[in-house]
Order: structure tokens, then C-alpha cells, then sequence
């Protein structure tokens, strides 16, 4: 998988004493591998969840956030958000299991 670029919204949330950190994600010009060195755009058949994905093809974003990360206790989602601030880490997989719908 590539893309021209991925702008991501980040969400931290506590739903009955869980922490999660939450993504939603723009990709322009999202592409996959069919075999070396060879790209096509993504987009023309999306075999994940109905709905999830919109967009043209190349240029998709999620309709809804999905989950990205867990944590065990607040202070490891505080931790995690003060540390996203100076070194972001996103982790894109989800978004991928609502394109592909097995990840």
C-alpha cells in the first residue's frame, strides 16, 4: 500500500472505564501492490464493510472513527496522547480492515 499522503483526525475517549485512542482518516491517491514494482488505485471494488469507505477512486476516507489503540488505565491514554503531541504514531491497519474487511 502507498499514498501521496494520509491526513488523520485522532480522538481520546473513555467509554465505562476503557481508554481508546480513536482514528479518521483522508488518504488522496491510496494505491495497492498487485505484484512487484506495480500499483493500482484503490477504490473501483472495496470488499469491506457498505458504507464505511467513501470517496473516488484513489481518494477514499472512513465515515466513521475506528478504533486504533487500547490502553489499560487513564494514565497510559494520557501518556499516549503527550507522547502523540512531539512523536506521532498512527496506525492505519484498521482503516485497512474497513477497506478490505479482513485487514
Amino acid at each position: 500500500m502507498k499514498c501521496d499522503t494520509a491526513e488523520s483526525t485522532h480522538l481520546w475517549i473513555c467509554c465505562q472505564r476503557k481508554y481508546c485512542r480513536c482514528i479518521l482518516t483522508k488518504f488522496t491517491n491510496l494505491q495497492y501492490e498487485t505484484d512487484e514494482e506495480n500499483y493500482e488505485p484503490l477504490g473501483a471494488m472495496i470488499w469491506g464493510y457498505p458504507g464505511q469507505i467513501q470517496g473516488t477512486v484513489g481518494n477514499l476516507h472512513n465515515q466513521l472513527f475506528v478504533i486504533e489503540k487500547i490502553f489499560k488505565t487513564k494514565a497510559e491514554a494520557i501518556s499516549d496522547l503527550t507522547n502523540f503531541k512531539t512523536n506521532p504514531d498512527p496506525d492505519f491497519s484498521r482503516i485497512l480492515d474497513d477497506i478490505f474487511g479482513d485487514g
